[in-house]
């Protein structure tokens, strides 16, 4: 079970479902969020994401190991999300986000994929998406980590969702999203 501080605004919902998605592999996890929309601070980052390629592989991954089971089914984007935007992020890049597989955007959770069957035909086939924005998760103090995303739009990923009996969307039904950089600051 994750607990976290409760807020109307839907910047604020977004950043608590990236949250649960980023830390999912905990059984327990106590936190609060913060996120700011950095589109208008950092106009060049978006300006040239929405000129990187807005089309994906559906691809699948296996993950085991304490509490990430299953099968993680994502879209693999161009690493370029990574590699030309991040280090643009004024003092905070730090370091890409810790995976084997780049810039992707989630699809299906390995604890939702226990619901699907054994063959996702649509693994391999192409979809789209429109980068929205960029924001800014800052998880509390305890976990001392800051993320740098693109949220985008992307309704045929909403559409396979559905298909699958899932919530369109996924993280508690926010938005899909790009992680493009992640900060950890050092304790004091």
């Amino acid at each position: 079970m994750i607990l976290f501080k409760s807020n109307k605004s839907s910047h604020f919902r977004t950043a608590t479902a990236v949250a649960i998605a980023i830390f999912s592999f905990l059984s327990v996890q106590t936190f609060s969020t913060t996120i700011t929309s950095e589109s208008t601070l950092y106009p060049k980052i978006l300006d040239i994401a929405k000129k990187l390629p807005s089309t994906g592989t559906l691809c699948v991954k296996e993950e085991s190991g304490y509490r990430r089971e299953g099968r993680f089914i994502y879209l693999k984007v161009d690493d370029r999300y990574i590699s030309d935007l991040a280090p643009l992020l004024k003092n905070v890049h730090d370091q890409a986000p810790d995976n084997e597989i780049g810039a992707h955007i989630t699809v299906i959770l390995p604890f939702e994929s226990k619901k699907l069957p054994k063959k996702i035909v649509e693994l391999g086939e192409t979809f789209s998406f429109e980068v929205q924005g960029l924001d800014k998760v800052v998880l509390d103090e305890k976990e001392n980590t800051t993320w740098y995303i693109l949220t985008v739009k992307a309704p045929d990923l909403s559409t396979l969702r559905r298909k699958y009996d899932l919530t369109a969307l996924p993280y508690a039904e926010h938005e899909f999203h790009i992680s493009i950089s992640k900060q950890i600051m050092q304790r004091q």
